[in-house]
């Protein structure tokens, strides 16, 4: 797998949410990432009101915020999704 920043592991939280609320293991398995920075992650998010945290079922869900900061990333990724990776600076 390819290395990821942490803009993209966020995004890449944010979508699997789309899918509907999940708890903190199951956000583990669909984003590749352990139990511990599965929950850094999450705690940041809800902080900064990306995703909420239903206290009593443990259940994470996408917020307004959170589904507006993930279709600005798809379209930054989109815009910056030139050529692969492994063809920038061949020439054309």
């Amino acid at each position: 797998m390819i290395h990821r920043g942490r803009t993209e592991i966020i995004a890449d939280i944010l979508g699997a949410l789309t899918q509907g609320e999940a708890t903190t293991t199951e956000m583990m398995y669909g984003t590749y990432l352990t139990f511990d920075q599965a929950s850094s992650y999450l705690r940041y998010m809800v902080e900064r009101d990306l995703v909420s945290l239903d206290a009593g079922t443990k259940l994470y869900a996408i917020t307004k915020k959170g589904a507006e900061l993930l279709d600005i990333s798809e379209g930054v990724a989109n815009l910056v999704a030139i050529a692969p990776f492994d063809k920038i600076g061949a020439s054309y």
